[in-house]
């Protein structure tokens, strides 16, 4: 990832900023592993609920042990010291950098079950679909054990569904589906209409991605209409048209335009001012080109 040494440090990153201290609170949250066993769920629940009362952390070493007693009772996962220091540096708001293996997944559950237990409202912004539902289920019983709730935010789910799920404390969606909702939640004509719950924190899985590559990619709601049948006159005009010369086929075969002696005859034929205007691009645009193809074929 050295081609994105820029990203992180811009991000506010350092290999070395508050490296020791970490380390340490660490060591100490693995020592309190053993005594924290002997409490039984609703007892470690409490404990850590203790250590984040009043909006934050006031004992991180037995936060981190309550975390790491949870994920092994509830995941079969025992985090590694690398984990647990992770945990505690996205606590504090700085970017950390994992390879793929190195259980970002466990990390960023962890985390976000830290943030929500201070009375944050986390969403945990991924890539796709599928880490978003897959994540969320996997990491279900680690957040309930501590009394929060964790949904997932997918393309398939209905309006109200999506509302359900931003009621959340923790919420898992591909960082597109959040965009689209604060698109559409632009467009209500009412406010119970409104789908998204703002979050307090955001953790970004594959901030590179996330932040850079999916960065790129503009967000577009469009409308949609049942078109009409293309009318009898449009389809013999089309039936008319000369190829190479009123419309053209693309190298891929399933392309066409017309040219600009094609758009002109089926101007004049059909009585209409302008193909491109906006009564006409979705129709009488779209009807005339893909009669085209069947000439081709």
């Amino acid at each position: 990832m050295a081609a994105f040494d820029w990203f992180w440090k811009a991000m506010g990153s350092s290999s070395e900023r508050n490296n020791k201290k970490s380390k340490s609170i660490v060591t100490d949250s693995e020592r309190l592993i053993t005594e924290l066993n002997a409490l039984d769920d609703a007892q470690l629940a409490d404990r850590a609920r203790e250590c984040a009362s009043g909006g934050e952390l006031k004992d991180k070493s037995t936060f981190l042990a309550c975390l790491a007693v949870a994920a092994e009772r509830k995941l079969g996962l025992s985090p590694y010291h690398v984990q647990s220091q992770a945990v505690l540096r996205l606590l504090e708001g700085d970017v950390i950098q994992m390879a793929t293996g190195e259980g970002k997944t466990l990390v960023g559950a962890m985390a976000a079950t830290g943030f929500a237990l201070t009375g944050k409202r986390v969403h945990v912004v991924t890539v796709n679909n599928y880490l978003a539902s897959r994540d969320a289920e996997w990491m279900r019983p680690l957040v309930e054990t501590f009394g929060l709730t964790v949904a997932s935010v997918t393309e398939k789910l209905t309006a109200q569904e999506r509302r359900q799920a931003y009621g959340s404390d923790i919420i898992y969606a591909p960082v597109n589906e959040l965009g689209f909702d604060v698109l559409r939640d632009n467009q209500i004509t009412s406010r119970e209409q409104t789908v998204q719950i703002p979050a307090d924190v955001a953790l970004v899985d594959e901030a590179d991605s996330v932040l850079v590559d999916e960065a790129l990619v503009p967000l577009v709601l469009a409308g949609s209409r049942k078109g009409e049948a293309p009318t009898g006159q449009i389809t013999d005009v089309v039936s008319r048209l000369r190829e190479d010369i009123d419309y053209g086929i693309g190298q891929d075969g399933r392309t066409v335009s017309l040219t600009d002696e094609g758009a002109h005859r089926v101007e004049r034929e059909l009585g209409i001012d302008s193909l491109y205007s906006e009564e006409n691009i979705g129709s009488v645009l779209s009807k005339s080109t893909s009669r085209c193809m069947p000439k081709r074929c």
